[in-house]
């Protein structure tokens, strides 16, 4: 009897799916939370592909990591249909494609955002650090908000005064201000709360 009523129990809809959301969260927060403690310290690594500017994948032995720049900040590139191209958005993909793909990395980690690792990245071979290197060719803005250290904001002062790719425009809009005003277009899918919120809604229908 006590089978058939735990068997009732958990064949309710709202109370299934609630469970298995619960059960898929606390694992991918398990995964992510040890990711995080596993990659505190820098690391070598190689650069095999860039998603845009300043986002990266990095692969150190058999784990690749998506490496977001510390301080050097590049044009958008749109995500989806609805979204447009920011200005010098895909020079500054072409440039670091051509530069840092394929090269032995140092990756010197600072926190962790929206999955990605947000670090210092420096080519091994050349010792050139990558963020202050798309500043220099004005491939990419300086986010003030995190404390940039004085050389990057120096060539970011240099590249501005020249004229440098972004700033050859009058006013360039911030590769922030750009994704604030994209960002209505873009689906937030994968946030905890939203996958609950979706879960819970399918089954009330269901029910």
């Amino acid at each position: 009897m006590s089978f058939l009523k735990t068997r009732q129990h958990w064949s309710h809809p709202v109370i299934y799916i609630i469970w298995i959301v619960g059960v898929t969260l606390t694992s991918l927060n398990t995964q992510v939370a040890t990711k995080c403690l596993a990659i505190e310290s820098p690391f070598d690594g190689t650069m095999i592909g860039a998603k845009d500017g300043d986002t990266y994948l990095v692969k150190k032995d058999a784990t690749v990591y998506t490496i977001q720049l510390h301080w050097g900040d590049c044009p958008e590139i749109a995500h989806n249909s609805k979204e447009s191209d920011q200005p010098f958005g895909r020079e500054a993909l072409s440039y670091a494609t051509h530069n840092y793909v394929n090269k032995k990395v140092h990756v010197v980690p600072k926190s962790y955002s929206y999955l990605r690792l947000v670090a210092d990245v420096t080519v091994i071979e050349n010792g050139v650090d990558v963020a202050t290197d798309l500043v220099n060719h004005g491939y990419a803005m300086v986010d003030q908000r995190y404390h940039p250290s004085k050389e990057i904001l120096a060539a970011e002062a240099k590249a501005k005064a020249e004229g440098k790719g972004l700033w050859n425009q009058k006013n360039p809009t911030t590769p922030w201000d750009w994704r604030n005003e994209q960002r209505p277009t873009r689906k937030q899918t994968g946030s905890p709360k939203s996958i609950l919120d979706r879960a819970i809604g399918k089954a009330r229908k269901a029910a």
